[in-house]
């Protein structure tokens, strides 16, 4: 043993000094250990407590060489992570490479409620989500309407009734809106209670009666002033009166008419009664402080007000108003938060029953707590987003109200690589290995690992920081957090080396983008640091919650996966002795037990968006995290004879914990020696943190796809649209055709999946070829750079053949001229 490795054993974690060390599961399987599993720590007389070791902690040079990736690559690749066995045989030496996720366009995703209905987005779901104006016909409404209409309104005038009733026609066919429509000014009104009060006064303390020469001499001395006050009231009136009843000409666009004075309340309501009446949705009526009412064009404000409200009572049809999200190359959160900024009402209102993908075009169900459907319907919203399929229920939606995922995935520039060159058998077509592999797919599935999103897409994985918060090396945790993690964009690597050159937290937390979650709440705990020492626990306790246990999780993903390629590699698909069973569907609503309370569970509304892998790892890792507490039953098999009546869909293996219980055979031994490599103990997992302290789960080992279907496709524009989304399908885009000559081919796959599952992970599968996010980088930066030489080359062709008809016309002209 080298000196460094001894020092990583006294430390308590033993680094692997090889490659083969790094992926156990080409190692030789131990031997099975005498000691059985224990679940949740418990003890009999016979079988003593585990003892309690004192963790030491774990630097990042540790971590770094644990995890096997080479600094100088950058990125992950699927066996770095136990990613490493297929379930179904290689019928031959070929096997398929291709994109994925090229446009976002490219991964389209609808939910499957509790029902098992797939949710669509629909015509009048995009005209409702769409419609912000008064879509009503103008122009010829006013034709369909009774003379007695315009007779009644013709009372509403003194003067010049039927240039106003005209004017009023002309106000709805071709009237524009007014900007601010006018409102009941509040200096009106105090100048009528003043009006008023004088009334009072003058009513109250009545002058004495003038002897006949004061009343003569009081006459002669204001007389000139009062005629002029009377010849200046007279002019102002006229004008007042020829500015409001004065019809327009044909070229003015009307904006507003104003009627006559109403000093009786029941007149004005009837007045608005009428309008409201016989031109709802197209006129509105406003109060003004002279009595006079202003007729104008309605806003959409106006229709919200006037829509009735909602029966939130408990004998109306529920307080929750459930609906369709439609979002394209969009956060789930940020749509929730659009649509509170643009109703007016809490972005806490809403829930959703999964976080999507951002990259991808999804469709899901959300619901909003007391929020208006006539707001949703009317609003304006950005383009790629969408709402619609109103309905109010008694409950919320909440995370996890969803059966499964259906997926309509495009794989572009499919090509097949041969892994033996020296192999003397013809290759099949492209069609003939999807066939194959769609098939076997279809009915023996695949092993349903934790996908590469679950771990990050750079050289630092997430399971590393959960790794050093076990091991309670929380400053460890922080600086893998903010250390440099290979290519990334300029903003992310100034922002990440302000902080480990110059220690500069309020520099760094300004230089990371908003969508910098984690890094951000971390420079802004240190920022608020008054000592000189940095509170690295407080650091790590202010990064919100649903990612601290994301990296809790991910350990335990890095676990299963290594576990479940060992576990198939050794059985295959058989169930034997010694074995975890699910004692039903691991997701159904009977196969859980009361909640426990436990430190794990979690409220869904404290969801909040990261930007740790995609959305589909958080979704899922959030559905566990609110399934905690509510733990899968299992069972044991004890005998051959049970082995031989359950069936492989049931196998399940365990995510470590102090929950849980393990197999009893040679992969409870593999538990113990490749977690020991780490400094961790599935028999002890509890820890005195209750935040990093974890209870465990179960997974199923295999998935199988339900409604698995695919298309073959030949195109030559690598940007090109292969599939159609909801909103094509509503907007008459016509279905994509192959094209006999393309130079590129494309596959268009659909399936569902249960919530539990990574659709990356059937794909590989499918593919038999790596789905991390750095090997699909360099297949679409191949894509881009032949795209580039095909463009250069047209280009130099186009360039060539203009040469050659300049000669030719030259030529031409030449012998013209001879």
């Amino acid at each position: 043993m080298s000196a460094k490795r001894d020092i990583d054993a006294v430390d308590g974690i033993q680094a692997p000094a090889s490659a083969a060390e790094t992926n156990p599961t080409i190692q030789p399987t131990p031997a099975p250990v005498s000691d059985a599993p224990v679940a949740g720590n418990t003890t009999t007389a016979n079988t003593p407590a585990p003892k309690r070791v004192k963790r030491s902690t774990v630097t990042v040079e540790q971590l770094i060489a644990m995890s096997g990736v080479p600094v100088e690559r950058g990125f992950l690749l699927e066996t770095d992570v136990g990613i490493s066995t297929y379930l179904n045989p290689l019928q031959t030496d070929a096997r398929l490479t291709a994109i994925i996720k090229h446009r976002f366009t490219d991964f389209i995703v609808n939910e499957i409620d509790p029902s098992g209905n797939i949710l669509h987005l629909t015509a009048t779901d995009a005209a409702a989500s769409s419609s912000n104006t008064v879509k009503l016909d103008r122009k010829t409404i006013i034709d369909t309407l009774p003379e007695s209409v315009f007779t009644e309104m013709r009372t509403f005038f003194d003067e010049e009734q039927d240039e106003n009733v005209e004017r009023v026609k002309e106000l709805v066919r071709n009237g524009v809106r007014v900007q601010n429509p006018p409102k009941k000014d509040k200096e009106d009104r105090r100048d009528r209670y003043n009006r008023k009060e004088a009334e009072k006064a003058d009513t109250k303390d009545v002058p004495a009666e003038k002897t006949p020469e004061e009343a003569a001499a009081a006459t002669e001395s204001t007389g000139e002033i009062a005629a002029e006050k009377s010849v200046e009231s007279k002019t102002s009136q006229t004008e007042t009166k020829d500015a409001e009843s004065k019809p327009v000409a044909a070229d003015a666009r009307i904006s507003q008419v104003i009627t006559k004075a109403f000093t009786d309340k029941q007149d004005r309501v009837r007045v608005y009664d009428f309008f409201r009446t016989h031109f709802a949705e197209l006129l509105a009526t406003d109060s003004r402080g002279d009595q006079k009412i202003c007729i104008r064009l309605a806003t959409p404000r106006d229709l919200a007000r006037s829509t009735p409200r909602p029966d939130f009572s408990s004998s109306g049809p529920g307080e929750h108003l459930s609906f369709i999200l439609y979002k394209e190359n969009k956060d789930t959160m940020d749509c929730l938060n659009t649509l509170a900024r643009v109703t007016n009402t809490m972005a806490k209102a809403y829930t959703f029953a999964g976080t999507k993908d951002k990259r991808g075009v999804t469709v899901q169900r959300c619901s909003g707590h007391r929020v208006w459907q006539s707001k949703l319907e009317g609003v304006k919203l950005p383009p790629g987003m969408k709402v619609g399929g109103f309905k109010y229920v008694k409950d919320r939606v909440n995370l996890g109200d969803l059966s499964a995922n259906h997926f309509i995935i495009t794989l572009r520039d499919v090509e097949i690589v041969q892994d033996d060159s020296q192999t003397t058998t013809a290759t099949p077509p492209i069609s003939e290995i999807l066939s194959t592999s769609l098939k076997s797919l279809q009915e023996n599935g695949f092993i349903n690992y934790y996908g590469m999103q679950r771990f990050g897409t750079r050289s630092v994985s997430t399971h590393q920081v959960g790794l050093a918060m076990l091991s309670s090396s929380w400053a460890t945790a922080v600086e893998l957090i903010m250390m440099p993690k290979g290519e990334e964009r300029a903003e992310f690597a100034e922002a990440r080396r302000l902080w480990v050159e110059e220690k500069n937290a309020k520099k760094s937390f300004y230089a990371f983008p908003r969508g910098c979650v984690a890094e951000r709440a971390v420079m802004m705990a240190f920022m608020k640091e008054t000592k000189g020492d940095y509170d690295y626990l407080g650091a790590l306790m202010a990064v919100p919650r649903n990612l601290r246990m994301m990296y809790l999780h991910s350990v335990q993903s890095f676990v299963w996966n290594h576990a479940a390629s060992e576990r198939i590699r050794l059985h295959g698909r058989k169930i034997v002795k010694g074995d975890l069973v699910a004692r039903y569907n691991p997701l159904s609503n009977r196969n859980t037990s009361t909640t426990t309370g436990q430190e794990d569970a979690t409220d869904a509304d404290n969801t909040t968006t990261t930007t740790t892998g995609d959305a589909e790892a958080a979704e899922i890792s959030a559905i566990e995290e609110h399934r905690q507490g509510r733990m899968i039953e299992v069972d044991l098999i004890e005998t051959d004879e049970d082995a031989a009546t359950r069936s492989i869909d049931d196998l399940v293996l365990p995510l470590p914990g102090h929950q849980v219980k393990y197999p009893t055979n040679e992969i409870f031994a593999f538990y113990k020696t490749f977690m020991a490599q780490y400094g961790l103990d599935p028999n002890d997992m509890k820890r005195h943190n209750r935040e990093v302290s974890l209870a465990g789960d179960y997974r199923r080992v295999l998935i199988r796809p339900k409604n698995v279907s695919w298309k073959l496709l030949q195109y030559d524009d690598p940007h090109i649209p292969l599939s159609r989304t909801d909103l094509d399908i509503i907007n008459g885009v016509p279905e994509p055709v192959s094209l006999p000559d393309g130079k590129r081919v494309g596959v268009v796959v659909e399936f569902s999946l249960e919530t539990s599952s990574y659709a990356t992970m059937a794909l590989r599968e499918i593919l038999r070829s790596d789905t991390s996010a750095g090997f699909q980088g360099t297949l679409s930066n191949k894509s881009n750079q032949v795209t580039d030489a095909e463009r250069e080359k047209a280009a130099a062709a186009t360039t060539t053949t203009a040469a050659a008809v300049d000669v030719e016309d030259k030529n031409v002209s030449d012998m013209k001229d001879e």
